[in-house]
């Protein structure tokens, strides 16, 4: 649950702003447009690379209170934070460079076509082996996480490294992300119980049948 809900914040977060920027495109190309297009790309840089660089975590981490560390509890090297976090960002680049160049592969001169779908083609599969090895992890590790030799745990700072300012209230967000997986297993727990109760109600009816 904790890993569900650092992806969908980062989804939304990277993405967010970008979905609308395209939506708006459609219709109006204006400096509106571009204001949004910029915008986009600047949460995208600092979710994916300055905030980690600075505190080995983005903000879906900082709300699902969750953090990659190494085995020994060190920070795994700031790289790892990069490489992990624009995996997917990386695979719907690939999409589109696929996607635009493939019919270009036939042209005389066509290197920059080769060259844009292969990269393409290569984010795609180091995306496809992530989620392949991520999804047959125990640990849940992907391609990154096994070369960094990186975990992603439950993470709650100590005293020591409460933050102040703007990174207290990202540590805050930790108890939206808390309340969300509570909510999420009390609706969990209800349907068993409802389940359970039906299952009864079922064996009692069985049993007094065959009584009968």
């Amino acid at each position: 649950m904790n890993r569900r809900i650092s992806w969908l914040v980062n989804f939304i977060v990277n993405f967010g702003v970008l979905f609308a920027a395209i939506f708006i495109a459609a219709s109006d190309t204006g400096v509106i447009t571009t204001i949004l297009f910029a915008t986009s790309g600047a949460i995208i840089i600092i979710n994916i690379i300055f905030i980690p660089m600075k505190f080995s975590r983005n903000m879906g981490q900082f709300v699902s209170r969750t953090k990659f560390v190494r085995g020994d509890g060190t920070n795994p090297f700031f790289l790892h934070g990069i490489l992990v976090n624009s995996t997917g960002l990386a695979s719907l680049i690939g999409i589109i460079f696929i996607a635009t160049q493939f019919q270009k592969l036939t042209d005389t001169d066509n290197t920059s076509a080769i060259i844009l779908f292969s990269m393409g083609t290569i984010f795609v599969i180091i995306w496809f082996i992530d989620r392949f090895l991520r999804n047959g992890s125990e640990m849940g590790q992907g391609l990154f996480d096994l070369m960094f030799k990186a975990y992603l745990v439950k993470y709650v700072p100590t005293e020591d490294e409460k933050a102040t300012g703007v990174w207290a209230r990202l540590e805050n967000m930790g108890n939206f992300g808390d309340q969300l997986m509570k909510r999420t297993e009390d609706r969990k727990a209800k349907k068993v119980a409802q389940k359970v109760s039906k299952d009864s109600a079922k064996d009692a009816e069985t049993n007094s049948e065959e009584t009968d």
